[in-house]
């Protein structure tokens, strides 16, 4: 929700949110290409980009803990507890993506986490049990789609069709999807 955000967000042309340099920033390119990067250094908006989602500083960068370089940034702890459900999304060295969920670490635990499955780049995404969340669907391109969550404690697997009221990304492979669905 925008209210529980830092970053910046700009989506089909609007900024609705300014956008922070610095912060982590996930993009999806015009061509539908999705992005990771450090906004104002890695991303800028330059008219190549359909949206922009940023949440808070790296917390890795160039394969370190950048956690030290932002003292005072609020990562998510719950009612003063430090070790929280997080989830992040990285870079791996060879340009692939990875999602990330993790159960009670602190954020510098995170960080060293995220650099020990091989990201280079990482950014928090979700904090707290109840809103880590993945979901993949079969049956695109028909009535029929059918969630699957990477883990049992994530619940209501269509809940980004039907109900939710958290901003999602939704990323389709155009070449998997019936003729014309996408308009």
């Amino acid at each position: 929700m925008l209210r529980h955000m830092r970053g910046g967000y700009f989506t089909e042309g609007v900024e609705v949110k300014p956008l922070r340099k610095g912060h982590m920033t996930v993009g999806v390119r015009n061509d539908g290409r999705l992005v990771i990067g450090v906004y104002g250094v890695d991303l800028v908006n330059d008219g190549t980009w359909t949206s922009l989602r940023q949440n808070l500083p790296p917390v890795v960068l160039n394969g370190k803990s950048a956690i030290n370089q932002n003292p005072r940034e609020y990562w998510g702890d719950l009612k003063g507890e430090k070790k929280v459900f997080r989830s992040g999304l990285c870079v791996v060295a060879d340009g692939r993506m990875m999602y990330t969920a993790m159960a009670m670490p602190t954020i510098e635990q995170f960080a060293e986490g995220l650099i020990a499955m091989g990201c280079v780049t990482a950014m928090q995404l979700d904090v707290n049990f109840d809103f880590l969340y993945f979901v993949t669907f079969s049956g695109l391109g028909t009535d029929t789609r059918k969630p699957a969550l990477i883990h049992n404690y994530m619940v209501a697997g269509d809940r980004v069709i039907k109900w939710a009221t958290k901003d999602f990304i939704a990323l389709f492979d155009p070449s998997r999807l019936t003729p014309g669905v996408l308009g």
